[in-house]
């Protein structure tokens, strides 16, 4: 998803842990809302142990209307 790769990308080069999560926040949010179909979008930064080679996770998750998963037609029934 380009919101997560955005979010970590912003969030590698962020100076502080509370820098790191805003930065997340602000690459995601143009791209998961571009897609209209993630509703109540999260982006979670951990990072703990917030240091030069350390390991910053992000998190990206959205909730997904069961509609939007299907294209019209691609739902196929049989009887």
């Amino acid at each position: 998803m380009g919101g997560a790769r955005a979010a970590a990308d912003a969030a590698s080069v962020a100076g502080s842990a509370a820098q790191a999560q805003q930065a997340a926040i602000v690459a995601a949010m143009p791209v998961l809302q571009s897609t209209h179909s993630c509703v109540d979008p999260s982006v979670i930064v951990d990072a703990g142990s917030f240091a030069p080679g350390a390991i910053v996770r992000v998190s990206v998750s959205c909730h997904v209307e069961f509609s939007d998963l299907f294209a019209p037609g691609s739902l196929h029934c049989h009887r």
